[in-house]
């Protein structure tokens, strides 16, 4: 994986539960190459100004819908290994 990578994986709700989301690779981090991800939301109305990104790659980008927010309120390190389900598209760095 790379950064920029769009990929299904298991991300933590704050009721403890857990659910399969997109998230956007944001950077591998030393020393074990961990991952930096953030998780992608169709709820772009929930972006907060100057801190959440959204795009308008959408599709094209690997996602379902043409609109999509980066939350990054759900920043979250994980090991590289066992993490992903899937790949399923790359965001351009102008978008995020």
């Amino acid at each position: 994986m790379k950064e920029g990578d769009v990929i299904l994986t298991q991300i933590p709700r704050a009721d403890g539960t857990v659910k399969t989301r997109p998230a956007l690779v944001l950077r591998e981090l030393p020393p074990f190459q961990d991952l930096l991800v953030c998780g992608i939301s169709t709820q772009t109305h929930q972006a907060v100004p100057g801190f959440d990104e959204v795009s308008t790659t959408g599709k094209a980008g690997g996602l379902i819908s043409p609109k999509r927010a980066a939350i990054l309120a759900t920043l979250k390190g994980y090991p590289p290994l066992g993490i992903t389900l899937r790949i399923i598209g790359l965001l351009p760095c102008s978008d995020y």
